[in-house]
């Protein structure tokens, strides 16, 4: 073998063939010279997987039976394992590393002084304090590679292999440098190991192949490609490459060209013409590549071609002589050359596969004339002789679904029937699955096109066949729901009753009836609770773009007006919508459809209702002009379960003008008669006395009562109409008495004596725990001017 060469031993590589557990190489590491044990050293090798299994075993060192794991690497999912001396470091065991196949990779285990560090083709990956109680390392035991032995040199596992090729690998008794490993990831190196290299020592091979590499060929990085040979136009050509996350390939060197006429086999595009990815750029008279854009820097036109850029701006390659020429883009069509500088990472879902990866596939070869996709983990999705696309197991030689009706590719969206049992069903059962390239935060159309999941039911359609507006419903409903029970928190006592949140907003006044004893009034009631028993699909940022349409399958708050007068309320219109408040849950690996799922804990639920009504309210006007008039709305909840308000879960606003509210608070009691919290909003009201000759009546002022928490209502100067100044003067103020007024009564007075200078109409001022408002009293009923918070 030449010095720039390396010994490639192939450890099980047929895709095809079933996991087996007498594959492996083996050195005596007693037949070394170099030490009796070590307490630093370093362990290399370097792995290019065609496929994955379980465990992932890079290689197992065992001195006897009872010490089977002294020295271990392995990844199982994509978490990393390192044992030493039995003890795995705790320097990897947050690390997650995705093994991807048809890659050399090059790893590194360096233990120097307290030091464990492992290295990914020439970089540290992780690194930090050795854990073992025992850092002798005796180097009398069996070193195997490719099976994890349970006991020493026995007790493999089928499911516990290294499937692809390995070279390289060497052991020394002592920690490398950093730049040693560097050297030997980045193929400048044949550096050997001291204790064992297997490109001097002589190794035991059990059902394994070698053969010789140059060097420069471990580091060199494959573009992946992937001939579709069905005839398609340039744009269609596009879509397809777009399925599988690859564009149409650029042939940018004579190699490549070349090596393009051998990248599938002659059938499929013989006598043909192939897409490559070109396309003439007339602002610079240049042809540019598809993929970045960069004008190429060699071409391989036939004679007299390009031979009319402006108009056949797409270029087709001769499969026979790899020449090529311009061509209309719309209208020919040809078969289609896509590629990568990376695999094409596919996911099957809706198979019931326990971890992710086990989901993952990629387009590996041919068969019956079509691209073939290979399942990391063993499945195929291939052809079969009835031109049907199945899903094949080849750890257990069996077919285990087929598509149903013709499709000309699985990619999207598909109905199978189960040739065998599968994710609890049974053979001759319908599942759904999909396979696409797209990842998680995307949301896969029913062709296999992937999107921003945030473009998924916004009334936008995104995809070319429409589907992410299809199937909306936000509201997921389990069985066994009962809808006329409101939600139980599970962290409150059970004789403790369902809390909802309640904003109550007034909005105007239509009318007081001195007579009947009554206030009408319109109102908006919003009510907030969080029902953990329901799921959502795709909550949209803004609540209001997450309105339920089907709103009588769920429980929900039905308010009760205690003392409405004779019936008169109305419900002029509600809506329930839902408030996201948390983030999704982690999406699922089997998720067909990929959508957002919110449990009931990360949203709110949100109704919205306006009310108008007529209150009774018992007027006493006794002291008028003096009078001061307490009325009140009673809001109580229908519910056959407990449910109450509290008063921490109220809020009330004022009239709204111009964007601006008056907030306030309001309070709840429990009346013995009632078997639920009833809540009471009051209103306040005063006469107004106007300096016209209109007479007086009766003004409604709102008085909102602050919780107890909160200090008592003051009151501020009010210098003109349209403002109200912070200051250092705030007053208490109290109902009159007619001559008994006392102090603070007269400062109120002076307020209202001061703010109605020039003749203007009288200004009445709203007050609230931290707020003053300035309302104006006119031919108008209430106009709020504006708002200062203290």
């Amino acid at each position: 073998m030449c010095e720039d060469e390396a010994t490639v031993f192939s450890l099980q590589p047929d895709i095809w063939e079933a996991p087996r557990d007498d594959v492996f190489l083996r050195f005596n590491m007693s037949l070394q010279q170099v030490a009796a044990s070590v307490s630093e050293f370093s362990v290399c090798s370097r792995v290019f997987p065609t496929a994955l299994t379980t465990l992932q075993v890079l290689f197992s060192y065992a001195t006897a039976d009872d010490t089977a794991n002294i020295l271990v690497m392995y990844i199982k999912n994509t978490n990393l394992t390192f044992r030493y001396n039995n003890k795995p470091q705790k320097a990897i065991q947050n690390v997650s590393l995705f093994t991807i196949p048809r890659q050399w990779r090059h790893y590194c285990h360096v233990v120097a002084g307290e030091t464990y560090t492992l290295y990914l083709d020439g970089e540290v990956l992780a690194s930090g304090s050795v854990d073992a109680d025992d850092r002798i390392l005796p180097l009398n035991g069996t070193f195997i590679v490719g099976q994890e032995q349970d006991a020493l040199s026995r007790g493999m596992n089928k499911n516990q292999i290294l499937k692809g090729y390995v070279t390289q690998i060497d052991f020394w008794s002592y920690g490398l440098l950093a730049k040693d490993v560097e050297a030997l990831a980045k193929c400048r190196s044949k550096m050997v190991g001291d204790v064992y290299s297997s490109e001097r020592d002589e190794t035991e091979l059990f059902h394994v192949e070698s053969k010789s590499l140059p060097l420069s060929e471990l580091c060199r990085k494959e573009e992946f490609t992937v001939v579709f040979p069905e005839l398609r136009t340039f744009e269609k050509a596009e879509e397809i490459c777009h399925l599988i996350k690859t564009e149409i390939y650029t042939l940018d060197t004579t190699e490549s060209n070349n090596d393009s006429l051998h990248f599938a086999p002659a059938e499929l595009c013989h006598k043909k013409k192939m897409w490559i990815g070109l396309i003439y750029d007339t602002d610079s008279d240049a042809w540019r590549k598809l993929s970045d854009g960069e004008v190429i820097a060699r071409t391989n036109f036939a004679r007299d071609q390009p031979d009319n850029p402006n108009r056949e701006q797409c270029v087709l390659m001769d499969t026979n002589t790899g020449l090529w020429s311009d061509y209309t883009c719309s209208t020919n069509k040809a078969c289609t050359l896509c590629g990568s500088r990376s695999p094409s990472l596919l996911y099957l879902r809706g198979a019931c596969r326990h971890t992710k990866t086990e989901t993952m596939f990629e387009v590996n070869g041919y068969l019956r004339g079509k691209p073939l996709f290979h399942g990391y983990y063993g499945f195929m999705i291939m052809l079969d002789e009835d031109q049907k696309w199945i899903l094949f197991d080849t750890t257990t030689n069996e077919s285990l679904a087929r598509v149903t009706g013709d499709t000309q590719y699985p990619l999207g969206k598909h109905v199978w029937v189960l040739a065998r049992p599968l994710c609890d069903r049974s053979p001759g059962e319908f599942l759904p699955f999909s396979l696409s390239a797209c990842q998680d935060g995307q949301f896969m159309c029913h062709n296999g096109e992937c999107i921003d999941v945030a473009n998924r039911c916004d009334g936008t359609d995104d995809c070319k066949d429409e589907t992410d507006e299809q199937n909306c419903t936000i509201l997921m409903i389990p069985s066994g729901y009962i809808k006329s029970k409101p939600h139980s928190h599970t962290d409150r006592h059970p004789s403790e009753s369902f809390q909802p949140i309640l904003l109550f907003q007034f909005l105007r006044f239509l009318g007081i009836d001195d007579v009947r004893h009554t206030v009408s009034l319109e109102m908006n009631i919003t009510v907030q609770w969080k029902d953990t028993r329901l799921t959502y699909r795709n909550l949209r940022r803004k609540a209001y773009n997450n309105v339920l349409l089907k709103i009588d399958n769920i429980w929900r708050p039905v308010l009760l007006f205690p003392n409405v007068r004779a019936g008169e309320v109305s419900l002029h219109n509600e809506h329930v919508y839902v408030e996201r408040t948390g983030a999704p849950q982690e999406g699922d690996h089997n998720s067909v459809d990929m959508d957002l799922i919110y449990d009931g804990n990360a949203a709110r639920l949100v109704q919205e209702q306006k009310y108008s009504g007529s209150f009774e309210c018992d007027f006493n006007v006794f002291y008028y002009p003096f009078d001061i008039q307490l009325c009140h709305v009673e809001i109580a909840l229908d519910s056959r379960e407990r449910a109450s308000f509290s008063d921490l879960r109220v809020a009330v606003r004022g009239p709204e003008r111009d964007g601006v509210h008056a907030s306030a608070s309001a309070s709840s009691r429990q009346p013995p008669a009632r078997p639920h919290t009833l809540l009471q909003q009051n209103l306040l009201l005063a006469p107004q006395h106007r300096r016209r000759q209109d007479g007086r009546r009766l003004v409604p002022l709102l008085h909102f009562p602050p919780l107890p928490h909160h200090p008592r209502p003051h009151i501020h100067r009010v210098p003109r109409e349209e403002e109200v100044v912070p200051g250092e003067g705030w007053w208490h103020c109290t109902e009159g008495r007619g001559e008994g007024v006392r102090q603070e009564d007269a400062v109120c007075g002076s307020v209202l004596r001061r703010a109605t200078r020039g003749g203007r109409v009288p200004v009445w001022v709203l007050v609230q725990a931290v707020h003053a408002y300035v309302i104006s009293g006119g031919d108008e009923w209430l106009s709020l001017r504006s708002r200062i918070d203290a």
